[in-house]
């Protein structure tokens, strides 16, 4: 697999769109939105929601000859005393490309952008269900630090959320 990761530009939002979409559809118990919340919505409408306006949060693709094969996501806090912290979210590789070490890139890609940028703790949350991904995020480093019961209702039952962090600089002050 030969994919090139970088931000996903404006002109770019149908593709992203589409791919949240196949998400939302593929992997219901991984994301808090329903397909039917994102169809209600544009490309355009979309975008403006996570393109960078220098606040240090974005999302990166992962293109194939082009096409968007993946995406990750990473929402910096705006807050001066939680700024030091991020969340990880809307991980997702299209079945096709899975198994090649692709969301691995992905993420890698966000902590080390996130480290860059004055990030010190990357928080996330992943569905019980999800031993790949959660298998994924430990082997990066992560830890999980909770789990909340029930936290998505989907017709099928409902769905608990594991909660996790890395820690990507050590500051001593105010520690305790």
């Amino acid at each position: 697999m030969i994919a090139r990761i970088r931000e996903i530009r404006p002109e770019e939002s149908q593709a992203y769109w589409d791919l949240r979409l196949l998400a939302l559809e593929d992997a219901p118990a991984a994301f808090g939105l329903s397909v039917e919340e994102h169809r209600r919505t544009t490309a355009e409408t979309v975008w403006p929601g996570f393109v960078t306006s220098g606040d240090g949060s974005f999302v990166l693709g992962a293109f194939v000859e082009g096409a968007l094969a993946g995406m990750a996501g990473l929402f910096r806090e705006r807050k001066v005393k939680t700024r030091h912290k991020a969340e990880l979210w809307g991980v997702y590789v299209k079945p096709a490309w899975r198994g090649r070490g692709m969301a691995r890139a992905l993420v890698a890609a966000v902590l080390e952008r996130a480290g860059c940028e004055g990030v010190e703790q990357v928080q996330l949350t992943v569905s019980a269900g999800q031993g790949e991904a959660r298998r994924l995020y430990e082997s990066l480093g992560f830890q999980t630090f909770g789990v909340e019961p029930q936290a998505l209702k989907l017709d099928s039952g409902y769905v608990d959320y594991e909660h996790m962090v890395l820690r990507l600089a050590t500051n001593t002050k105010g520690a305790g």
